[in-house]
């Protein structure tokens, strides 16, 4: 019979946190990126002149770009649905899912960050438009009270066991609160 796993509220409110802090570095990440460029502190417009170079940063931001969110989005789905994967990887099913949560926001908004860096380097607007791809896809990445819930109720087949505390009412937490 599989291994029951029950999180009291206080413990999915932590985890919830710490998703949040690993989405909030990866995109400062991205962020610094943009101000080293703009402040000039990263070589600005360096291979401007060399259309080869050009034309292979453009291609090579392309290819990062779309398979960084297919493989990030699908690798995530794929391994968080697995229930023998994350039963047995990290000691608990909520490391693993902060490891593949982390794994999945860090390859997408490397490739964004990559993106940025080929822009300043060579200043092609193509490669400032292949960032956006990755960066909307990170809008997917964004870590929800439901997609919690929903993890915990799939490893527990079916059954969400969050246990509720003494004086804690989850129905006085405004929706604001709850959905962020």
């Amino acid at each position: 019979m599989d291994k029951k796993y029950i999180y009291k509220e206080s413990e999915c409110k932590r985890w919830l946190g710490i998703l949040r802090r690993d989405f909030y570095l990866m995109a400062a990440t991205i962020l610094v990126f943009v101000v080293l460029g703009e402040t000039g502190l990263l070589p600005v417009g360096e291979l401007a002149d060399e259309p080869e170079t050009e034309y292979a940063l453009t291609v090579a931001g392309v290819i990062c770009a779309l398979a960084s969110v297919y493989l990030g989005l699908m690798l995530f789905a794929k391994k968080t649905k697995d229930r023998t994967f994350v039963t047995t990887h990290y000691g608990d099913p909520l490391n693993c899912y902060r490891g593949m949560s982390l794994s999945r926001t860090a390859l997408i908004a490397g490739a964004a960050g990559v993106n940025m860096f080929a822009y300043y380097l060579t200043m092609n607007p193509n490669s400032l438009l292949m960032s956006f791809i990755p960066l909307i896809a990170l809008c997917f990445c964004w870590p929800t009270r439901n997609k919690l819930d929903n993890f915990i109720r799939f490893v527990n087949g079916g059954d969400c066991e969050v246990k509720k505390e003494s004086g804690y009412n989850r129905e006085e937490e405004s929706d604001n609160e709850y959905q962020k």
